[in-house]
């Protein structure tokens, strides 16, 4: 059994959101899923170390009224920057190219 937390740890000082990082076995692509169980915030901000020279990255999110549509989403100063389309709980999936 493998320790993954040294691979792709995550943490939130925000209750309402879990994040839980992943990655291939060859190390090339990434993923992230984002959860906000109840927030109060339209939007989700989540610092992710390792991703400066991320490529095709891209989201989607499935919440009360989207059903895993493709999402914009704002990468600035290590940070992603997820907006939610309605006020329920939310999930969102980000891929990419390490």
């Amino acid at each position: 059994k493998r320790d993954c937390t040294a691979i792709c740890a995550s943490s939130s000082a925000d209750t309402s959101i879990t994040a839980f990082a992943t990655k291939s076995a060859d190390g090339k692509k990434g993923a992230l899923l984002v959860s906000d169980f109840c927030g109060r915030g339209m939007s989700i901000s989540v610092a992710a170390k390792g991703l400066e020279n991320a490529t095709n990255v891209s989201a989607r999110v499935l919440s009360f009224e989207k059903n895993f549509e493709p999402v914009k989403l704002r990468i600035a100063d290590g940070k992603f920057t997820l907006h939610k389309p309605d006020g329920y709980s939310t999930a969102f999936i980000v891929t990419f190219d390490l």
